[in-house]
């Protein structure tokens, strides 16, 4: 769901130096060449989380839920940069919770639930509207309504 709903659909860096990007696809995106592209350093890039996730150039059937195609025997079809729901998988600017913190929180996350055998479901006819979002860190309106039940 990361890949579909990233919580950042857009995210900023300021180039530390000059970089030449290549046209690596057959789309030359309204430029008749292909000769690469330099952005200075010092030039604001922006990175839009939301369609690099979705674009056919990176994901087989974009729009699918699909979490098969990150099990290990898959995920070397993916570019290390096609899912950046952690702001990318290496460098300074990466997420700070996106290992540890993160794993341990959702590792107690399912502890409590498994323990408790508490069922959760969304409510019927829910549906995620990800276009409506408050602030930076995209969320939906009103929250997500779930159905929470022990399990019998």
């Amino acid at each position: 769901m990361l890949r579909l709903f990233p919580p950042t659909p857009l995210t900023v860096r300021t180039l530390q130096r000059d970089v030449t990007l290549r046209r690596t696809t057959e789309r030359t995106w309204g430029h008749p060449d292909k000769e690469p592209v330099t952005l200075p350093a010092g030039a604001t890039v922006y990175l839009p989380v939301w369609w690099i996730q979705r674009s056919e150039l990176n994901f087989h059937a974009p729009l699918a839920f699909d979490p098969e195609r990150f099990m290990p025997q898959n995920k070397q079809h993916i570019h290390r940069y096609a899912f950046l729901a952690s702001s990318g998988p290496d460098g300074p600017q990466d997420c700070m919770g996106r290992d540890s913190f993160f794993m341990l929180e959702l590792l107690c996350v399912f502890v409590s639930l498994l323990r408790h055998q508490v069922q959760v479901q969304p409510l019927e006819g829910y549906e995620l509207d990800p276009e409506k979002r408050g602030g930076t860190v995209q969320q939906p309106e009103g929250g997500v309504p779930l159905f929470v039940s022990t399990k019998r």
